[in-house]
């Protein structure tokens, strides 16, 4: 099996601590706009849950519904992990995704809790077995995810990336200096992140949501050469600011 270990979709963004009711129905119109590309993506999902409690699947939107709730009744955070794995590993032979959200929930600060509010929200399209992750076919529905995720978050960035990527970026995860840009396939990025003229020469570059999509051409041949191609240096920084306090 050759090709990157994962594919991933994230999107980012600081300082800003939405209602319960509104996190959880980001986390529903993700889930929508994620099941909605098809394929793999439409395959059975689960919610997550601890040992000794079974996953439970999520066979719709009012399902998810009732599970958010339920979430957000017992523990009063909308933290969430939707995976289409039932045992909680990879099932050999196909890959499969993950939804992560961790999104901040208004409350006091205290000790402990150093610098800005940072929420991300994760799909992750692993290997498993003897299957390779689908680049090209995840790629070429990139721009449809991206979007998904702008219009159900309303994020700072987007990004969708892999582990081959990533690693050859270098970058650590350091939380305190939050790293917006990352190079791969696409990149969306708010209004007030990206300065005027700022896009890079990319094959594909389209506006939508307050923001920018710039990436590879969904529908063009060799993904990964195309994205080695994009010269994202002068957008690959660090930003505390929130262009979203409203």
């Amino acid at each position: 099996m050759t090709g990157p270990r994962w594919v991933r979709l994230r999107a980012d963004w600081p300082g800003r601590a939405d209602t319960a009711g509104r996190q959880a129905a980001g986390l529903i119109d993700c889930w929508r706009a994620v099941t909605g590309c098809g394929g793999l993506l439409a395959r059975p999902w689960y919610s997550r849950k601890l040992a000794p409690t079974p996953n439970r699947r999520i066979d719709g939107a009012g399902a998810l519904a009732d599970d958010v709730a339920e979430t957000l009744a017992r523990t009063g955070v909308p933290f969430h992990l939707l995976t289409q794995q039932a045992d909680n590993a990879v099932p050999p032979g196909r890959a499969c995704a993950r939804l992560w959200a961790d999104v901040a929930h208004p409350g006091p600060s205290g000790p402990g809790l150093v610098g800005p509010i940072v929420n991300t929200v994760v799909l992750t399209v692993e290997a498993g077995g003897g299957e390779a992750v689908p680049l090209a076919w995840l790629v070429g529905r990139g721009p449809r995810l991206v979007e998904g995720f702008v219009d159900a978050w309303r994020p700072a960035s987007v990004a969708l990336t892999d582990s081959d990527l990533e690693e050859g970026f270098g970058y650590d995860g350091r939380d305190e200096e939050w790293v917006y840009a990352r190079p791969g396939y696409f990149l969306w990025l708010a209004d007030p992140l990206l300065p005027p003229g700022g896009a890079p020469d990319a094959p594909y570059v389209r506006r939508h949501g307050g923001g920018t999509v710039m990436g590879v051409d969904p529908a063009g041949p060799d993904p990964r050469g195309q994205a080695d191609g994009i010269d994202w240096g002068p957008l690959i920084g660090h930003c505390d600011a929130n262009p979203y306090l409203d």
